[in-house]
């Protein structure tokens, strides 16, 4: 968790305690008109946290 960023820390402790939130794969990362940015390899939508792997 120390490699983790600052902000994140708060959500992992709760997870780490709780269990996670139900995880999206295949997540599309949208702007406010609808037009998909790119597509998340994993997201948690709801606390607005995505992983994206460049392959």
């Amino acid at each position: 968790m120390e490699l983790a960023v600052k902000a994140l820390h708060g959500a992992m402790q709760h997870w780490a305690t709780n269990g996670p939130p139900a995880l999206e794969v295949g997540f599309k990362l949208a702007d406010e008109a609808g037009r998909v940015l790119t597509k998340a390899d994993l997201a948690w939508a709801r606390h607005r946290v995505a992983v994206l792997h460049n392959e």
